[in-house]
This record gives structure tokens, C-alpha cells and sequence, in this order.
């Protein structure tokens, strides 16, 4: 081993601990043969929030939850297969059906109380706000 590869792994492992600090973070995936597909999420960070953007075209919101367990966030739902005729059948089938789950890790620095949600145009945009750091210097009184 050379020097070089261990100030890399340590600079990488530094970083990597970085951005899962301040990043939302997804939990392990769910390998359950309940859940058929997995929606693409995008994550924003602006000054004062955290933007996610959830693709979901062809669903409705009553088919979508949305929920916090402890410190994650857990998006689930269910697309269903349209129903077709006696008489059709499907040629071809690209679009992915059945029941998802995605569930991330919020990072402390987010208030869970302030999250809100709206559905438009097939994409779930979710918003969290960041909380402000508890101040350094405060007094505790000793009982």
C-alpha cells in the first residue's frame, strides 16, 4: 500500500460521513417480493429547506402515503395495471405496476413537524423544513 490510496480512502470516508450528515439519506432498500417498483426521487437542498420530487406518473394521491416513523420518511403506494376488455390484450407492457416503498433517513438538522406535501402533474413534491441549531452557551439549572 502506498500513502496516496490511504489519504484517499481516508479523504473519501471523511466526505462519504459529510453528506450522509447533512444529506437526506435513503434507508436500506426493501427487498420484499411485495413491492414491484421503485419511483425516482430527487433531492433538493435550499437555504432554509429540503425539496423532494417523487415521479410518479399515472397515480393518483389517494393511491400514494406518506408518513414519518421515528427519524424516517416513508413514501408507499401502489400503481395498478389498467383493467382491459374480454376481448384486448396488451402487446407490450414498459410501465412498471403493483405497490412501492421508499423510506429515507431524515438528518437532524430538519424539523418533522414542518413537512408538507402536494401532488400535481404525476410528481410528489415534498417539503421539510431545516431547523435551526440549538445555541451553544445556554445555562442548564441543576436540579
Amino acid at each position: 500500500m502506498n500513502n496516496g490510496n490511504l489519504i484517499s480512502d481516508a479523504f473519501n470516508h471523511k466526505n462519504f460521513s459529510k453528506l450522509v450528515d447533512n444529506f437526506l439519506t435513503e434507508t436500506l432498500p426493501e427487498y420484499d417480493k411485495e413491492f414491484s417498483f421503485r419511483p425516482r426521487v430527487d433531492i433538493l437542498e435550499k437555504e432554509k429547506s429540503f425539496e423532494l420530487h417523487v415521479l410518479l406518473p399515472g397515480l393518483e394521491k389517494d393511491n400514494i402515503n406518506l408518513e414519518v416513523e421515528g427519524s424516517k420518511l416513508i413514501i408507499s403506494g401502489e400503481r395498478k395495471q389498467p383493467e382491459t376488455a374480454e376481448n384486448e390484450k396488451f402487446q407490450q407492457v414498459e410501465s412498471f405496476y403493483g405497490k412501492f416503498k421508499r423510506s429515507f433517513n431524515l438528518p437532524k438538522n430538519v424539523d418533522a413537524d414542518t413537512i408538507k406535501a402536494g401532488f400535481k402533474n404525476g410528481i410528489l413534491e415534498i417539503s421539510i423544513e431545516k431547523s435551526e441549531p440549538s445555541k451553544s452557551g445556554k445555562v442548564i439549572e441543576i436540579q
